[in-house]
């Protein structure tokens, strides 16, 4: 089930936002959107701040020197929601190029244990957001929190920017 939250838009959710839209912000490429688990076809770009506990043999680490002001604003969004929240355990920005040709990435839990997602749209794109079964269409500042298998479709004319957490 997809929730939507409301976003407070907080100066340092402006802040970071506005970081990560620039020229200055550091963007990698990968190959594919389900990294080891499936090609899909679909390379984006993407900024690890909170690597997944999985690369690191059983614990999250750190991989950015921007990590602090990312969970700050996830946290205060998921907080100004009222969801409950122990601890995050990946966090990362991501940017999927639009396609001529719109592709389906593959449907995907991003941990093997009971966790939630967050994700929150940066950018004015299209690019549906499923899981299991649910659509829930992208609008530039508004946040999801959702569990279980999920998956995206590319975008058609503009860049796809959203920040991405897990947490439990």
């Amino acid at each position: 089930m997809i929730k939507k939250l409301d976003n407070p838009l907080t100066s340092d959710y402006i802040d970071l936002k506005n970081f990560i839209l620039s020229i200055d912000f550091p963007w990698f490429r990968l190959p594919n959107t389900t990294l080891n688990i499936r090609d899909d076809g679909i390379s984006f770009f993407t900024h690890t701040f909170l690597e997944r506990p999985e690369v690191n043999i059983g614990y999250s680490k750190s991989n950015s020197p921007y990590i602090d002001g990312c969970l700050e604003v996830l946290h205060q969004i998921i907080t100004s929601n009222g969801v409950e929240f122990n601890y995050f355990i990946r966090a990362s920005a991501n940017l999927v190029s639009p396609c001529p040709t719109v592709k389906k990435t593959v449907e995907h839990c991003d941990h093997q244990f009971p966790h939630k997602n967050i994700l929150i749209y940066l950018s004015e794109s299209d690019g549906d957001t499923i899981v299991d079964g649910e659509t829930f269409s992208p609008q530039e500042d508004c946040g999801i929190i959702f569990t279980g298998k999920h998956c995206h479709y590319t975008p058609t004319n503009k860049d796809r920017i959203v920040l991405v957490g897990t947490f439990i």
